[in-house]
């Protein structure tokens, strides 16, 4: 699922330009544009905001959005590769849509017990705030997320 906007906005063309350069050597110039990508885990989507940088008037430029299938386990980080080239308007490679599902858990990872609450994974034998590695092994528990940020709420690039 994926929706791009453009703004008619764009100074130098129709491609945003994070370096500007002239006959292809780097200028002492600043970037233009910034992305921001907002992730929400809960809804396990994606989101690429290309903004003109606030001495420019910090306007949206271009966005991309990406959403996981329903049976896929969430990474933040291909979505944000995923939405990133959405936002570009550059094709999405097979390789990012159909990325291997882990086949084991890991500490960091999010997951789901049978009654559908969602942990995070632990390293320790804590059950303060998360659930012990080993526990989730020996119940089998299903990975939904294995993106393994502490924050993920929303990072800038």
């Amino acid at each position: 699922m994926a929706e791009l906007l453009r703004t008619p906005r764009d100074v130098y063309g129709e491609h945003p330009h994070f370096w500007p350069k002239a006959d292809g050597e780097r200028t002492p110039w600043t970037p233009l544009q910034r992305v921001d990508f907002v992730i929400n885990h809960e809804k396990r989507t994606v989101v690429a905001l290309i903004r003109y940088l606030t001495e420019y008037d910090g306007n949206l430029f271009a966005r991309g959005i990406t959403k996981c299938a329903p049976g896929d386990v969430f990474n933040s980080h291909i979505g944000r590769a995923i939405a990133l080239r959405r936002a570009l308007g550059l094709a999405v490679p097979d390789v990012y849509l159909n990325a291997p599902q882990p086949t084991e858990v890991h500490v960091g990872d999010l997951i789901r017990n049978w009654s559908g609450r969602s942990f995070p994974v632990r390293a320790d034998r804590s059950y303060a705030d998360g659930l012990p590695l080993s526990y989730v092994i020996r119940c089998g528990y299903p990975v939904i997320d294995d993106s393994r940020e502490d924050s993920g709420e929303e990072a800038a690039a």
